[in-house]
């Protein structure tokens, strides 16, 4: 104990060094072992630490842990905090044959007194060598390989003995030799802990004990992780280059009072401190294989603890802070806005390099997948799984191909590209987006970074974050100063920031998924676009370098490529897009108006079904535009339905869709509808219903509201013959049980589908009708086609005799009592016709 009293610090100093200097003992007053502690937080933890610590045992890096505090006590080193890395490093030791037993006092060189348990099983433990179980392990796995060869082999031999395969004789055997492969291969191999808990040294009772079990765990984990294949001499060696700083408090005469104080404080590291720790060391991997200069690491760090988390408290804390009066809330709110802001550049840092990842073709398997899903509560793990898949390419100190690896320097680039400086303020370029330019329409007029940095990052939101990304990168941000010069602080350039908008405004919608025929919603789809967004910035790039180029702008750009189609784009948006600038480009007043009609939360982005309409006349497009965002907004929405169908019979009935208002639902929307290249395409027309009836609207009704002009609309169809088509008219409340509009067909006769499809609950529309409008009848009972008693049927009770009237084929209605059929109506007319003769059903 000598060695140690009398030393204040030690820096560099390894676990053998320190151990060896005086035995580790966890004192009571400190915490169970936790690092082995099955929950995600913690195995997300566990898996980063232990890949650092392999990765450094076999390749020879160093790595430092900070410090390890603590005071003298009784012949042993007493740890005030770094007991959890302590312990792990000490079953890693144990592992790779390090003897951890202090044959001077037949004692483990660490052990706890936190409970006797954990003293003993510390103690029985390192009594034990590592490799017999390991090689116990590799001896059960060439066991299991073996027999898995034999069984093969076996049914190999079948084939050869029998030429015809038809047998009973071969049948029999081969399921015999099936079985026997089977078994072979669910042969059990046990983990490492597992065949610690079988062993006569191990007491029963060590299994509750939390300490011992985290402990089991750890040495699951390192297992799993370690590659056994390695030089072990080499690191055992290497486990030397794996330090920490000793700090002996005692020295100083500081007291036990302290250290439980200290130790009460329970303060751990945060989400974005274990980031940060990661990724530098990553950065100290890749200046050891040449692919990252100390240059690069000292600006890496300068961005993260510098502008970054400067610009990032500019944006989410100061607003709030400014507005804190009183002292103890102004302590505990700046604590969880400075928390807030750390935990929102973690995500920009994580969700870029993800997007580089997706950007990649070298990518593959589980790191792609979690570099395409990076919902916020998955992103922890995405280094984890990133030190994961390039373990092997380390392997041996081997050098990893750059392609493989985080690429720091693009990072830096991406992210710097993303503000600009005014005032000494950092600000969010992507702020400079009009609200009516950005992705959507929400309560928080939310810019693509605020959506970038959610819990969620939507697909479609985050193709627009990168191509933003990507035009600032090629086009950064020119800065001017009161006098119009260029600067290094201050505002954007005019001419710069109208290109940037409008490059905003197109890609919003283009890529937008509510604008799009195919969602991105898919990782093969996402990657595409992705590939797309390369593709028209690079052209773009190109357009920009043209010498003598009339109009050298965005907007010039998009009107000079007519007939352009680009993979991965939604080539019907960009066409749109494209037409729009070069109406611009001929009458800037199209401008305005595309934006007063492109603002409305339904269309938003969306007008190619007014140009359409329009013939590319900016008068009849206003026209156009202000009767449909009028229908659009009517708060009626299933008597606009129902007008539709009256002026255009075979709309719904044909298509089985009357497709949903309020809606942006790709398949079932009235959006959707609007922008339909099948209607188009048969009808030269987008959207012919709707048209027709805002053609009626405007040549027969142009002085009438929308509310008089349906109202019209209904008189008309009301004095009409009977039909399904008058039914929906004069009673367009049904529609409200049709969730998703659609209409179906069912043995000849018209049905209204609750969901998607006929398969769930179906109204007949001709007795839906007749339940809500005849009159002096008793017990009336709808039935639907998922009903038991009846199918597509009306039940009621007139003058004390209870009658139901069905479907049958062809159209055909019956109408019976208790007793018989009364009556066969050939379609719905013939019955609507005597019903409304009989109950007066107007």
């Amino acid at each position: 104990m000598d060695k140690l009293s009398n030393i204040s610090s030690i820096s560099g100093c390894s676990f053998s060094r320190l151990v060896n200097m005086a035995p580790i003992r966890i004192p009571k007053i400190q915490r169970d072992y936790a690092q082995g502690r099955r929950n995600d937080s913690v195995d997300d933890i566990r898996n980063k630490f232990v890949n650092s610590l392999i990765d450094a045992v076999r390749n020879g890096n160093s790595m430092e842990m900070d410090f390890i505090y603590g005071s003298n006590s009784k012949d042993a080193f007493e740890p005030l905090d770094g007991q959890q890395r302590l312990t792990t490093m000490f079953l890693l030791h144990w592992m790779l044959g390090v003897s951890m037993f202090n044959k001077d006092n037949e004692e483990s060189f660490l052990t706890y007194e936190t409970r006797n348990t954990s003293k003993e099983f510390t103690l029985e433990l390192v009594k034990h060598e590592a490799s017999f179980y390991l090689k116990e392990i590799d001896s059960k796995k060439l066991s299991k390989e073996k027999s898995i060869d034999i069984a093969k082999e076996n049914l190999a031999g079948l084939d050869e003995r029998f030429e015809d395969k038809t047998t009973k004789e071969y049948l029999d055997q081969k399921q015999v030799a099936l079985e026997e492969l089977k078994k072979a291969e669910a042969i059990h191999i046990p983990s490492l802990s597992e065949l610690i808990l079988c062993r006569d040294w191990f007491d029963y009772l060590w299994r509750y004990d939390p300490t011992i079990q985290s402990m089991l765990v750890m040495i699951d984990t390192i297992y799993e992780k370690m590659d056994w294949c390695i030089d072990i001499d080499s690191a055992r060696k290497n486990l030397e280059n794996i330090t920490f700083s000793y700090l002996n408090l005692g020295f100083f005469g500081l007291s036990d009072e302290l250290f439980i104080k200290m130790n009460a404080r329970g303060k751990q590291l945060s989400s974005f401190d274990i980031t940060k720790s990661t990724l530098e060391e990553e950065i100290q991997i890749q200046i050891k294989e040449k692919h990252c200069s100390n240059t690069l690491e000292a600006e890496w760090r300068s961005m993260v603890d510098g502008e970054w988390i400067d610009w990032f408290w500019n944006m989410f804390a100061t607003p709030h802070i400014n507005s804190i009066t009183a002292s103890e809330e102004e302590y505990r709110q700046r604590l969880g806005f400075a928390k807030g802001c750390e935990e929102k550049l973690k995500r920009l840092i994580l969700r870029t390099i993800a997007l580089e990842f997706q950007c990649r073709t070298t990518i593959e398997g589980q790191l792609d997948s979690a570099s395409y899903n990076d919902d916020a509560s998955e992103l922890d793990r995405l280094l984890t799984i990133y030190q994961d898949s390039i373990r092997n390419s380390r392997k041996d100190g081997k050098v990893a191909e750059r392609t493989s690896e985080i690429d720091f320097a693009s990072i830096i680039e991406d992210i710097k590209c993303l503000y600009y400086k005014v005032n000494g303020v950092y600000k969010s370029i992507l702020d400079l987006v009009p609200y009516n330019y950005r992705i959507n329409e929400d309560f928080r007029r939310a810019s693509s970074l605020d959506i970038f940095l959610d819990e969620k990052n939507p697909n479609d939101a985050r193709v627009i974050f990168y191509a933003l990304q990507s035009y600032l990168k090629i086009f950064p941000i020119r800065l001017v100063d009161a006098d119009g010069l260029s600067a290094k602080e201050g505002s954007p350039e005019e001419k710069w920031l109208s290109d940037f908008v409008y490059w905003a405004h197109v890609c919003r919608n283009i890529f937008i998924n509510d604008n799009n025929n195919v969602r991105i919603d898919r990782i093969a789809i996402f990657k595409n676009a992705i590939n797309g967004v390369k593709a028209l910035v690079s052209e773009l790039a190109e357009y920009m370098k043209t010498p003598a180029i009339e109009d050298s702008s965005v907007r010039g750009f998009f009107a000079s490529i007519n007939g352009k189609t680009i993979p991965g784009i939604d080539n019907q948006a960009l066409a749109e897009e494209i037409l729009k600038a070069q109406l611009i480009s001929i009458d800037k007043s199209w401008e305005k108006s595309f934006t007063e009609f492109e603002v409305h939360p339904y269309i938003w982005g969306q007008v190619r079904t007014l140009l359409n309409w329009s013939g590319k006349d900016q008068i009849r497009f206003k026209l156009y535009g202000q009767r449909l965002i009028e229908l659009l907004s009517f708060n009626d929405s299933d008597l606009v339905h129902a007008c539709m169908v009256a002026q255009t019979p075979d709309f719904g009935f044909k298509t089985n869709k009357l497709y949903v208002l309020y809606n942006k639902d790709r398949d079932y929307s009235m959006k959707r509808y609007l922008r339909d290249e099948a209607f188009h395409n048969q009808y030269g027309v987008y959207a012919p219903a709707m048209k027709n009836l805002i053609d009626t609207w405007i040549k027969d009704y142009s002085n009438l509201p929308a509310s008089d002009f349906l109202q019209e609309i209904v008189k008309k169809c009301f004095n009409e013959a009977n039909s399904y088509l008058r039914c929906l008219v004069c009673y367009h409340e049904m529609l409200q049980y049709a969730w998703f509009k659609m209409i179906y067909e069912h043995k000849g006769h018209y049905v209204l589908a609750q969901k998607k499809t006929d398969a769930s609950h179906c109204h007949d529309i001709a007795l839906y009708y007749l339940s809500k409008k005849m009159k002096n009848v008793g017990d009336i009972h709808l039935f639907s086609s998922a009903d038991i008693e009846h199918q597509y049927a009306l039940t009621y009770s007139f003058n004390g005799t209870s009658y139901i009237i069905q479907q049958i084929e062809d159209g055909a209605y019956e109408l019976r009592d208790n007793n018989s059929i009364i009556k066969t109506y050939l379609n719905e007319i013939e019955l609507l016709d005597e019903f409304d003769k009989q109950y007066n059903i107007r």
